[in-house]
């Protein structure tokens, strides 16, 4: 399987709020590009889902999921961001 990887939607995914707090990134809580874990062929040990997996986390956030993961939730979030991402490429406010 080829990893899909895109430079550009992780930089738009930096400029979203994070899926969990709704807070947006600032210096001292920069937002951060969190690639969906544990769930089937997405990522593993030594894998990493393509960046059409990934989703908005505060620094913060990022850092007590991969503390305490609850990875069901994911999902939601990356359907939050997908979301997100499909209105804006609908108005041409991201071109990928």
């Amino acid at each position: 399987i080829t990893r899909f990887a895109s430079p550009l939607y992780l930089a738009w995914i930096r400029t979203r709020p994070c899926v969990i707090c709704c807070a947006p990134g600032n210096s001292d809580n920069p937002i951060v590009a969190h690639h969906i874990k544990g769930l089937g062929y997405f990522s593993g040990v030594a894998i990493k889902a393509g960046d059409h997996m990934a989703m908005s986390l505060c620094a913060k956030c990022h850092s007590a999921w991969h503390q305490s993961p609850e990875y069901e939730l994911q999902w939601e979030w990356l359907a939050r961001t997908a979301s997100a991402a499909l209105v804006e490429i609908a108005e041409k406010r991201l071109l990928l």
